[in-house]
């Protein structure tokens, strides 16, 4: 697959800098001097990258940390073969990016361990909602949709929303003793 890609890669450099370019490029690469110049420079190149942190931006493409297809491209990617399951694991998504659905990571771990997917590690919710949507695509419509038919859904964000808080601090909808 790489190597298509190198292909691709070339064409377009091709097209953006015409044949001659390369007949030149491959001249110096006669040179068995020229050669360790530019092997030296990749060398370096490569060295300096690593100590910048710098990611492989091709592969880094729809990708989370730990190197895993992000929610959004695994969605895309079940659609093609499933849409029904893409579109149950969207609106999911969705619920769980509202906090409608497990609204906090201790609730969206303990669903985790109850439907006996690998353990959350992470401290991040966000990370975790990958983790488990990546763990339940695996799983056939109808176990996605009993497991989901057994989670508590919230009609707003509950009581730690913006206004939820602001009723508190303001003291409103709550009865006065007098």
């Amino acid at each position: 697959m790489d190597k298509i890609a190198l292909l691709l890669d070339l064409a377009h450099l091709v097209k953006k800098y015409g044949p001659t370019v390369f007949s030149d490029l491959a001249g110096v690469l006669r040179d068995p001097e020229a050669v360790a110049e530019l092997v030296s420079i990749l060398e370096v190149a490569e060295v300096s990258g690593r100590k910048a942190c710098v990611t492989d931006s091709r592969r880094a493409t729809n990708r989370v940390k730990g190197g895993k297809l992000s929610v959004p491209k695994i969605i895309s990617e079940i659609e093609k073969n499933d849409p029904a399951k893409a579109q149950v694991l969207s609106d999911f998504h969705g619920t769980l990016a509202a906090k409608r659905a497990l609204p906090t990571l201790r609730e969206l771990r303990s669903f985790v361990l109850d439907n006996g997917f690998k353990e959350v590690e992470t401290r991040s919710r966000n990370r975790a909602i990958g983790q488990l949507l990546r763990d339940m695509a695996a799983h056939p419509l109808e176990d996605i949709r009993s497991m989901l038919g057994r989670i508590r859904m919230e009609d707003t964000a509950g009581d730690r929303s913006l206004e939820g808080w602001t009723n508190v601090i303001l003291d409103k909808g709550r009865p006065r003793s007098e």
